[in-house]
């Protein structure tokens, strides 16, 4: 009888591939609709607005229970390194499959 489990092997590798890139599809299609509220939130991160909100936050006058992380120092910091990357990420990715 012949072997034919390499069949299923390569089965395996269309499915998952299939479904990981619908899911990748998926999340880029939501990033690409909020990148208008992400320019938003950088040009927030170096406006006077948020100058002035740091100040008010250092003065006790923001209520402590409003959500205030766009105040910490590094959380929109942060995401900015990590959309450049993670686009940067993508770019490799995206070299790789179109050499494959």
């Amino acid at each position: 009888m012949k072997d034919f489990s390499h069949i299923t092997k390569f089965e395996n590798i269309l499915n998952t591939y299939g479904e990981n890139l619908q899911e990748l599809n998926k999340a880029l299609n939501e990033i690409k609709e909020l990148i208008p509220k992400y320019q938003s939130l950088i040009e927030y991160y170096y406006s006077e607005q948020r100058d002035k909100d740091l100040s008010a936050d250092e003065k006790g006058e923001i209520p402590e229970k409003l959500n205030r992380g766009v105040l910490s120092e590094d959380a929109i910091y942060n995401t900015i390194l990590d959309s450049q990357d993670t686009a940067i990420k993508m770019l490799e990715i995206a070299i790789l499959m179109l050499k494959s």
